[in-house]
């Protein structure tokens, strides 16, 4: 890279100095039509003798007849106007003759008013070239540091070689560009021919090097050395340039370079349809042609495509030249993001510290040299810019640029600690993922050997991690939904994502085993205070106050059962329900048809669930009796290994469910029964109106995760161990 850098300067010194050393009259040139006039005239010579939009048909010198000025004279590119090589010499020929003129120490101008005499000067200005001309040095910079920094670490691999010439491409022709197209009036014909043609020999060997590398890169398309003999040819086309081996410009300077942009799309289809079961290849190629066919692609759309058809786009090239500049900042950033030439981040570090360096001296070069300042004051005030201004930006720009790990955000981490403690039904192993997903956004996961560690697997396509006691070990894979690959930043990630979900699951259990004490605490309250003197109520008060008594005693013994944080066993469950029912329907007057079917190896449902369906069934059971007042009355339980479902049928002749009014009662049903995964709805059928519930069996993990905080028998154990007696049964009589 320091070579490349060295390189570069000498290309910018030497062109600044050549653009420099004509003569100049201070004079900005345009053509409008058959006419040359005065656009603009600055500081110099002709300031006070010329007058922007003067027009100018001749100049001469003190030792010639003068040369007829014509629009061609100011055409920028001149092998995007004319068509044939001897006509081009034809108008290098008159480019000497006009800089021959502007050599002499008196020039005269034949304008409409007659003739003006100017003195020129034998030198330009530096702050007379313009901002085109920085540009096209700036591009070609940018090409040629790209790729010797990319051959600098990977000079072993073909494609790299072959991407650092097309760097070098880009210097040639945006360096010798930037001399002609942006010259006053007139350079040295010969200067011009051989700039000219250094500018077509890079566009050449630009494109010769864009053919051989979609040749090798991503995969080899093929054994054969097709590298060599493509850059030869392109090269051969370059030096048939020069030695004027045809006259036709389109075949041997347009053509070739037309038909290589032709051949980079077939290759560019062989590639992708090599790489169709490789992700990892595939996504750099998608970004590699992203940045590649569109740069040259534009580049061709603005410049040479209209050339082809006979219009002069030589004015645009030079900002033109942008384009290309973006192809190499765009696989910067394919490097950054898919590795691009197997290259990693510290790629980028280290052109971003190269840079620096080059500030620091380019701004010390620009101090001394524009503001007359000395060495001690321009290294002074240099070093504060750069302190001050460019490595803050710098430092924001690495920062956005290669960070990759939104997780370390406060945000994110927020939105990681409340994801997990939001779900306090899920299981470890539940959490754990559902965290690794907010963290890596990975398209789908995979198994993992036991002894798996910490790892990134299959050139960055994998992120391996390892498991422990509560945790198997598993495989991301395709980082952010596939638009990146993991690294070695995602490991140290990883780590830290596992330390936070040891903290958050201690967290949770510390939580859940304060929730359970409170809760076991009010059991305690309800059991020794509220449920004794419901007892000595049902037996001192007489029928029918007794019997209210006893059922606000099985409504408080529910209502404490469900804070147990073990399972309710299904046969007692199904007893207890069967039971009620069956007394209320016989007090009612009503027959019940009990139906049972299905087996299933569920212990049961923990007590806030069998309560909910405690709960619907008896709603279901008072509103039939109470509204529909039914001869018979069916209750259906099915039982299979993931859930229970509950149907009750009855007679109705009422409003149909869809016309009901939303009530309290029915949404506070429908929220108790959904709050454990169930669902709830009514429907008539033939005259009949079906209430129908399920909820699915909590799962296998439920006992470990929730686990036994407190002992089995809590609701009827105080806390010191006082009582010990189990919920009293209040009997009638």
């Amino acid at each position: 890279m320091l070579a490349a850098a060295f390189v570069g300067a000498g290309v910018v010194t030497a062109a600044v100095w050549i653009s420099t050393q004509t003569p100049s009259l201070g004079v900005s040139w345009r053509a409008d039509g058959e006419r040359v006039y005065v656009a603009h005239v600055r500081a110099g010579p002709a300031l006070g003798r010329l007058r922007p939009g003067q027009s100018v048909t001749a100049i001469a010198g003190t030792a010639d007849s003068g040369v007829t000025l014509e629009p061609v004279d100011l055409t920028p590119e001149p092998d995007m106007v004319f068509k044939r090589y001897s006509a081009m010499d034809e108008f290098f020929e008159r480019q000497s003759r006009l800089h021959a003129a502007l050599q002499s120490p008196v020039v005269e101008l034949l304008t409409t008013q007659g003739v003006i005499q100017v003195t020129p000067r034998p030198d330009r200005a530096l702050s007379s070239l313009p901002p085109v001309f920085w540009f096209q040095l700036v591009c070609g910079l940018i090409g040629l540091l790209a790729g010797a920094s990319v051959w600098a670490y990977r000079h072993r691999d073909p494609a790299a070689r072959y991407y650092a010439l097309t760097g070098l491409g880009l210097m040639s022709f945006a360096s010798a560009a930037s001399v002609y197209s942006t010259r006053e009036l007139a350079i040295d014909g010969r200067l011009f021919m051989g700039l000219s043609a250094l500018n077509e020999m890079g566009a050449l060997l630009f494109c010769g090097g864009l053919i051989a590398v979609l040749w090798y890169y991503p995969t080899r398309l093929a054994r054969l050395p097709a590298g060599p003999w493509i850059v030869g040819m392109y090269l051969a086309f370059g030096l048939a340039i020069p030695l004027r081996l045809h006259d036709s410009v389109e075949l041997i300077g347009h053509m070739p370079i037309m038909a290589g942009y032709l051949l980079t799309l077939a290759l560019a289809a062989a590639q992708w349809r090599k790489t169709r079961n490789d992700p990892l290849e595939r996504a750099a190629l998608r970004w590699f042609l992203l940045s590649w066919l569109f740069g040259s692609g534009a580049f061709l759309g603005f410049v040479y495509v209209p050339a082809a058809l006979g219009y002069d786009s030589g004015a645009i090239q030079g900002y033109a030249f942008g384009f290309f500049a973006l192809i190499h900042v765009g696989v910067a950033f394919g490097v950054l993001r898919y590795r691009l030439f197997r290259l990693d981040r510290w790629w980028f570090v280290a052109w971003a510290v190269f840079a620096g360096g080059l500030i620091v001296i380019a701004l010390d070069l620009l101090l001394i040299y524009v503001l007359s300042l000395n060495a001690h004051l321009s290294l002074l005030a240099s070093m504060a810019i750069a302190g001050w201004v460019y490595f803050p930006i710098r430092q924001w720009l690495m920062s956005r640029v290669t960070t990759t790990h939104r997780a370390r955000s406060p945000n994110a981490l927020l939105r990681l600690v409340t994801g997990v403690l939001a779900r306090p039904e899920d299981d470890s192993q539940t959490a754990w993922r559902a965290l690794l997903s907010q963290a890596f956004l990975p398209a789908r996961f995979g198994h993992a050997p036991p002894e798996t560690r910490d790892s990134v697997a299959e050139n960055g396509l994998i992120l391996n991690v390892a498991g422990d006691d509560d945790v198997p070990a598993q495989q991301l894979h395709f980082c952010q939904h596939g638009t990146r690959l993991f690294n070695v930043r995602d490991v140290e990630l990883l780590a830290d994502v596992r330390a936070l979900f040891a903290e958050l699951l201690r967290y949770r259990q510390g939580l859940e085993y304060a929730v359970a004490a409170e809760r076991h605490r009010v059991a305690c309250d309800l059991h020794d205070d509220v449920g004794a003197r419901l007892l000595t109520l049902a037996h001192l008060l007489d029928e029918p106050y007794a019997d209210r008594v006893r059922d606000a005693l099985t409504e408080l013994r529910s209502v404490v059962y469900s804070m147990q944080p073990h399972r309710m066993p299904l046969v007692d469950a199904l007893g207890d329900w069967r039971a009620e029912v069956a007394e209320r329907c016989e007090a009612a007057g009503v027959v019940l048809d009990w139906q049972t079917s299905g087996e299933c190896g569920q212990p049961g449902f923990s007590g806030g669930g069998c309560l909910a369906l405690t709960r619907v069934l008896r709603e279901a059971v008072t509103n039939a009796i109470r509204h529909a007042r039914p001869a018979r009355l069916a209750v259906m339980i099915e039982l299979t290994d993931t859930a229970l479902a509950c149907a009750v049928r009855h007679a109705y002749a009422g409003v149909p469910p869809e016309q009901w009014e939303a009530s309290v009662g029915l949404g506070s049903l429908r929220e108790r029964i959904a709050r454990h995964g169930g669902t709830l709805n009514w429907q008539l059928e033939q005259h009949e109106l079906v209430t129908r519930w399920s909820m699915p069996f909590p799962p296998p993990a439920f006992e470990a995760d929730k686990g036994s905080v407190l002992p089995s028998d809590a609701v009827a154990t105080s806390p010191d161990g006082r009582y010990s007696q189990s919920w009293p049964e209040a009997r009638s009589g």
